[in-house]
């Protein structure tokens, strides 16, 4: 594949499709391989010609990821606050934007005209909030 072909929407939506199936029919009791191997080949740049189109894909998912997440998390944040919802709503949010901006400062600093850094970010933030989010659920037991 060269770097100036063209692919349509549905030429794009194809190869993710074969990649998927193709994940699965290897692994099939573990699809979290899927998300694996994309973000591997995204990273390598075997992808040619299709690594921005994937890139895309990937990041519209994350942040649609996240824009659901989020919301949910603040209102789990505030279930006990709500005589002071207004505030707490405040407060909870100017934390979390400015815990936000010191976490992407080194992202973005290692920033070298590749996605490689966001994809190390994201892998290395979502990791951290895995392992929290488990801690608090072992501690609420």
């Amino acid at each position: 594949i060269e770097k100036s072909d063209e692919f349509t929407g549905a030429e794009i939506a194809e190869a993710i499709y074969s990649a998927k199936r193709m994940a699965f029919s290897m692994n099939e009791d573990k699809p979290e391989v899927t998300e694996a191997m994309i973000l591997t080949a995204l990273a390598s740049g075997t992808l040619g010609a299709l690594a921005f189109p994937a890139f895309l894909i990937w990041a519209i998912g994350i942040f649609a990821m996240m824009g659901l997440t989020m919301g949910n998390l603040n209102a789990l944040a505030m279930e006990n606050l709500g005589h002071i919802a207004g505030f707490a709503s405040s407060l909870i949010t100017a934390i979390s934007t400015v815990a936000s901006v010191l976490l992407a400062i080194p992202v973005g600093q290692a920033f070298n005209g590749t996605p490689i850094p966001l994809l190390g970010g994201v892998m290395v933030f979502s990791s951290l909030a895995l392992i929290l989010i488990l801690q608090v659920g072992n501690r609420a037991q």
